[in-house]
């Protein structure tokens, strides 16, 4: 076969080379294309890069190793990914979409020898490719469940791409579990290394830099989960104004005695029909809807009890607004989004104080109904929440002023925005992300993250709208809150900042993982960016991860 050299001047045929020789050396399947990443924040700006989707373990192997001798990257991609498929992907990246695998069993109960333990530990496989929905409904038939629940806001993604993207959690500490993100509940992990080989990680050390790592090292496997035996957890809805939440100590008990707490807003709900939403709305004044779950003591298996699952929508599809209506008519948002929490809340008032099974209970948020548009930042605050609480005034003002739009004439009637708030506690795996990260003495309770995502609930604006709100909310909060960070986003807006910000985060941290935003250098790391040293001399670099979605 002809080498190629990667140093050669620009070819706009260069990608569709590169994947005709990568299919040369890897044989049939599994199948190579060229795949375009569409950057949404630049007006017709597309990446190119090679994908395959691997239906097995061979055929995973088999590109690792043709890969390698063509000195490409490796990465791995799943459903959806946020800010990394702009930082690490490029005309000479491998995208490996482990989506598709098809190895039987996709997820089964086993027991794990974990490197230093004298005996064997119970634990959930997962292959690669297991959605979020799918676990559930196996976790219910099988009656188990996590200690950590990955989040379902996005309704789409897989577990391995929740746990190598350090994806939030949604469990405070006093739920049992060891950290704030799912990737600290990893006892066990298997990867495909840079020689094609399959590469088993059992010991704690390694497993704390080898999950949240971003892509930076191998094509993950399967991963084995602590589980329990599922139990049944009480559901309770409360509403109450932010200046309430603000002022009052509920919150700060429910955190400290339920195993879940989690705030909803959809603002102008206070609004009525005859107000004006650029001299009237008051964000302080609109109520919230606060959620807490605790689970239930059980005896015996045959005691779990459960009401049907109840998933509700923040946009009923049945009873409305009308979802045409606020992308037609977006002067009427700040009414319609009124009458839609009215609607919520008086279905939400009928469930209250129901028992759930608890994997029921940590999902019932169900998808909203369009692609999403979101942000999600991580801060970290004391017990007390006198930060949290701080940083909330604050941003309720600057989203008051953005929204009546004081600058201009018009007030964003587009901007129908609904707001997610959790609280868990610190992380051991996420170290990259930079907050949260607890010392290997400290318990999870000591650190509290809390997790504020924005979602647009329909794409009724125009993207320079989004991209100027999110803008200043990236500003706002990397400039008041000096122990935050991006963790997701669904358009990449405010490139610069953003790289210099996860930079910052990150330096300090990543200890053997080489954190890299430009690409390896190919003959020092000829297929992964990251290396993790281990004791299997056959097996230096390690895995990468999928990006997938969360």
């Amino acid at each position: 076969m002809n080498e190629i050299d990667i140093n050669y001047p620009f070819d706009p045929l260069l990608v569709e080379r590169l994947a005709t020789e990568l299919q040369l050396r890897i044989g049939t399947l599994p199948r190579v294309e060229v795949y375009y990443l569409h950057l949404e924040a630049y007006a017709g700006d597309v990446l190119q890069c090679l994908r395959v989707q691997p239906r097995s373990l061979s055929e995973i192997s088999r590109t690792v190793r043709a890969a390698k001798t063509m000195k490409l990257t490796v990465r791995g991609m799943g459903h959806a990914s946020g800010k990394e498929k702009v930082i690490y992907a490029d005309r000479f990246t491998v995208i490996v979409d482990c989506c598709q695998l098809a190895d039987e069993p996709r997820m089964e109960l086993v027991n794990v020898h974990r490197d230093g333990d004298d005996k064997d530990t119970p634990g959930l496989k997962v292959l690669a490719g297991v959605t979020i929905n799918e676990l559930m409904d196996y976790m219910i038939d099988h009656k188990v469940e996590l200690y950590q629940s990955p989040d379902m806001i996005p309704g789409i993604g897989t577990i391995v791409g929740n746990i190598v993207t350090a994806s939030p959690g949604v469990y405070a500490p006093v739920s049992g579990a060891l950290g704030g993100c799912l990737a600290d509940e990893v006892i066990a992990m298997r990867v495909v290394d840079s020689y094609g080989n399959l590469v088993q990680y059992s010991d704690p050390h390694k497993l704390e830099q080898c999950c949240a790592n971003m892509g930076t090292l191998g094509v993950v496997y399967d991963v084995v989960l602590r589980f329990r035996e599922m139990t049944s957890s009480l559901v309770e809805y409360d509403f109450q104004t932010w200046c309430k939440i603000i002022t009052h100590e509920s919150l700060k008990y429910s955190f400290r005695h339920n195993d879940l707490t989690e705030l909803i807003y959809v603002p102008y709900n206070h609004l009525q029909p005859e107000e004006s939403l650029r001299k009237d709305w008051m964000p302080f004044q609109d109520e919230v809807i606060v959620r807490w779950t605790k689970r239930l003591p059980t005896i015996y298996s045959e005691d779990l009890d459960s009401a049907p699952r109840h998933r509700f929508h923040i946009i009923d599809p049945f009873t409305g607004p009308d979802q045409r209506e606020i992308v037609s008519y977006p002067e009427r948002t700040p009414h319609l989004l009124g009458r839609a929490y009215r609607v919520l809340k008086s279905k939400l008032r009928h469930v209250s104080l129901e028992s759930q099974f608890t994997p029921w209970a940590m999902t019932c948020l169900a998808p909203p109904p369009s692609p999403l548009r979101m942000i999600r930042f991580a801060i970290e605050t004391s017990c007390s929440m006198d930060p949290f609480f701080k940083f909330i005034k604050t941003l309720l003002e600057a989203l008051m002023y953005m929204i009546r739009n004081e600058e201009g004439e018009e007030a964003c009637h587009g901007l129908n925005l609904f707001m997610r708030v959790n609280f868990t506690g610190g992380n051991r795996s996420a170290k990259v992300m930079g907050t949260g990260s607890l010392n290997p003495t400290e318990a999870p309770g000591r650190r509290l993250i809390v997790h504020i995502t924005f979602a647009h609930l329909m794409r009724s604006c125009s993207s320079e709208d989004w991209c100027d709100l999110v803008s200043r909310l990236t500003n706002f909060t990397f400039t008041f809150i000096p122990q935050s960070t991006l963790h997701w986003k669904s358009e990449w807006y405010t490139l610069q900042k953003l790289i210099q910000h996860i930079h910052e985060k990150t330096a300090p941290r990543t200890g053997p993982l080489r954190f890299q935003m430009c690409r390896a250098d190919r003959e020092a790391s000829p297929v992964f960016p990251g290396v993790l040293p281990t004791h299997h001399p056959e097996a230096m670099p390690l895995g990468e991860s999928i990006e997938a979605e969360h």
